[in-house]
């Protein structure tokens, strides 16, 4: 059995070709747009990443595969309805800020255009719907974009699909013809029946709820959700695995049927990386971590309700009695893409091929030359960093950066707010690594102080399970051990290896397998090998002042809203 996974990231898509003995990976970069002015605009092409995925599948696969899958971020493709003779077909719609380039199709998870319709969805919906997505929307979520879409593309029939459903649709339908145009599946072999009055989609996306719920929010019929269920008889959402049907041949094939097995947002997929077969729902926590960090906290099915600032609880993921709460920080390894950013001119200079090792090694020097911690030496400079806004645990947009340049009070050390120094890099990179780690903390302490479950430990897949620094700093700041699954590739493949997982599922499904949970067992590594990062409990002097530090990031966060409230209030 050859199964393949895609995982369509922000920067690239990954492919995971999976056997039982071992798997191949690969992966091309996608190009992500946003606009020179209105910097909130943040676009993709469904196009460009549908012909990278396949010269990546030409590339990577040449024998007989099973199935596939797909998993994606939280994004958003808009397509258009359009009549041509008669036949009914999708054409890209443009969503850049002009309006101007179709190909420009997909909203991407971090574009915020949709400040004011989330303003309105926290101002109508009541507290249970609110509650799912941790206390009110934020602009990150689908459903704000798709009132967004209500108020601003008025004469256009649109069909929204989410970004990993759109590809299941795409390869079981045919693709894009030549002239751009993807058939419409206006009659379903067998017609699918309208969500249940008790669906709701995860996270805040489009893809779950009822007509009459979307009636409620302004979505009108020209605004319809698109599904790649369209060969099933279904009420809900599927759970992950489940066969659609196969590939059409026009798309892509060896001659052998290729099944395509029902997907998710690509931070479940993570998350099933990291469960073992029969595995333990309590207390199992997952840190998704690449452009974003996404948290998935698993727990038995309706023993805990919702909890403040956290998103869930939902059971729609897996056939199985079982919960997942989701929170996170919408940009982590952003952060550091954007210091670098800022510090080009100083990274140019330094001819190194990997600016994440070089900064590791220019800390190390800096504690050698001076003899103490890099914790000690940085220790009057305080970074608050929600440069995006924040996810978790307030939800709110609002929030930004606060910065105290402690270079008065420290060793010489150099200022971070006046220059661009090398110095000044490896310390604004050691700050990230704070404000990760307390804002992890944070989150963890409000899930315990909410009476939710208590958390032992969290599993670490994504880029950023790569820096041991960062690691080490997350098991000594939160308390917790932090386990980062061995893989023989880089750990930055471990999303798209939950794809494979789900590809797998689906095969299982349609080749016999009755039962869900058996076939989640067998399609799941037993007895993954894993390197464990214990709380750093020996150097007595550095946990108070982290503590501290910790204190610090707090108050810095409730003074700018106290601020923006006084301001607001004129």
């Amino acid at each position: 059995m050859t199964t393949i996974g895609v995982d369509i990231g922000t920067g690239s898509v990954r492919i995971c070709l999976s056997k039982p003995d071992a798997f191949k990976t690969a992966f091309k970069p996608i190009k992500t747009n946003r606009d020179d002015i209105y910097s909130n605009y943040v676009t993709q092409s469904s196009r460009e990443i549908y012909e990278c995925i396949l010269t990546l599948l030409q590339e990577l696969v040449n024998e007989p595969v099973t199935s596939i899958s797909f998993t994606a971020t939280c994004s958003m493709v808009v397509m258009e309805r359009v009549s041509i003779g008669s036949k009914m077909h999708l054409k890209p719609c443009a969503v850049n800020f002009k309006g101007d380039d179709n190909q420009q199709d997909i909203i991407l998870w971090m574009d915020n255009r949709s400040i004011e319709q989330t303003s309105y969805l926290n101002e109508n919906l009541n507290k249970k719907d609110l509650y799912k997505v941790g206390g009110k929307f934020i602009p990150e979520m689908g459903l704000p974009k798709l009132r967004w879409l209500q108020d601003n593309i008025k004469s256009k029939d649109i069909v929204c699909f989410e970004l990993y459903d759109w590809f299941s649709y795409l390869f079981l339908v045919g693709g894009y013809n030549e002239e751009g145009l993807v058939p419409y599946v206006v009659d379903p072999i067998e017609p699918m029946q309208e969500y249940t009055t008790v669906s709701e989609a995860m996270d805040g996306s489009i893809k779950g709820w009822t007509i009459e719920f979307l009636k409620q929010i302004g979505i009108d019929s020209r605004i319809s959700i698109g599904r790649s269920e369209f060969n099933l008889n279904t009420s809900g959402l599927l759970p992950v695995g489940v066969p659609l049907g196969y590939i059409h041949k026009n798309v892509y094939g060896m001659g052998e049927k290729i099944v395509v097995a029902n997907g998710c947002i690509d931070c479940y997929a993570g998350w099933l990386s990291t469960i073992e077969p029969e595995f333990s729902v309590e207390n199992h926590l997952s840190m998704i971590a690449g452009t974003s960090t996404c948290f998935i906290l698993s727990t038995p099915s309706s023993k805990y309700s919702t909890i403040p600032g956290i998103w869930g609880p939902f059971s729609q993921l897996l056939s199985l009695p079982l919960d997942l709460f989701e929170f996170g920080q919408p940009a982590t390894g952003k952060l550091f893409e954007q210091l670098f950013s800022n510090y080009e001119l100083v990274i140019s200079s330094l001819n190194a091929e990997n600016v994440f090792a070089f900064l590791e090694n220019e800390t190390a020097a800096l504690e050698t030359t001076k003899g103490t911690s890099i914790t000690k030496l940085i220790k009057s400079y305080f970074w608050y960093i929600d440069q995006y806004g924040n996810r978790s645990p307030y939800n709110d947009f609002a929030m930004s950066e606060m910065i105290i340049d402690g270079c008065n009070s420290s060793d010489n050390l150099a200022s971070i707010t006046n220059g661009i120094t090398l110095m000044g890099l490896v310390i604004r990179y050691n700050l990230i690594l704070e404000f990760l780690c307390f804002q992890t903390r944070q989150i963890l302490e409000i899930i315990h102080s909410s009476n939710g479950p208590l958390v032992n430990s969290i599993t670490v897949n994504g880029s950023q399970g790569n820096n041991k620094r960062f690691m080490r700093l997350l098991a000594t700041i939160t308390g917790k051990k932090v386990k980062i699954l061995k893989l023989s590739t880089n750990v930055k493949y471990n999303v798209v290896k939950g794809s494979s997982i789900i590809s797998s599922i689906g095969h299982k499904l349609l080749t016999g397998c009755k039962n869900y949970q058996n076939a989640l067992n067998s399609c799941i590594q037993a007895d993954a090998d894993y390197d464990t990062i214990y709380p750093d409990h020996h150097i007595a002097d550095i946990g108070p002042l982290l503590d501290k530090k910790y204190n610090v990031f707090l108050d810095m966060a409730i003074a700018q809203q106290n601020y923006r409230r006084k301001i607001n209030s004129m």
